[in-house]
């Protein structure tokens, strides 16, 4: 990888990228497999706090398009379309995401409708025994 690669993204993205990159190159000349999780157990070693990158950070759009080598063939154009496919992606994810929270949210005010009915129908159902009973005490007290 060289700069080139990096050049779309910010200063502090770019750092977080050759972490990645020295990461990709350690794993490779181990011969171990690149995935997230490899890159990330690696990248624990060349952080300054020793903690491992994590995979929301390595899945993030811009870094993926550096490791996920399966989907991009190399080449700058490539990997921006891979970018723009992965923010693409997490769009839909997030609507569906959103059309899904809204559906529960739907449950549970049809729940607590249901709840407020039932304890309504249950007090009703009280009060309709209290005056039996109110009226079979009456009868027996008559007879």
């Amino acid at each position: 990888m060289s700069e080139k690669t990096l050049a779309h993204l910010s200063a502090g993205q770019r750092d977080t990228g050759r972490l990645i990159e020295r990461a990709m190159r350690d794993l490779s000349d181990k011969g171990t497999e690149i995935s997230w999780k490899s890159i990330s157990e690696a990248s624990t070693k060349l952080t300054g706090d020793g903690r491992p990158l994590s995979r929301s950070l390595l899945y993030l759009p811009h870094y993926r398009a550096i490791w996920d080598d399966d989907k991009v063939g190399g080449s700058l154009q490539d990997k921006s379309a891979l970018i723009r496919r992965l923010r693409a992606e997490v769009r839909s994810l997030k609507a569906e995401n959103g059309k899904l929270r809204a559906r529960l949210d739907s449950r549970d005010a049809k729940l607590a409708k249901a709840d407020a009915k039932a304890e309504d129908l249950s007090s009703r159902l009280e009060t309709a025994e209290a005056r039996i009973q109110d009226l079979l005490l009456g009868y027996v007290v008559k007879t």
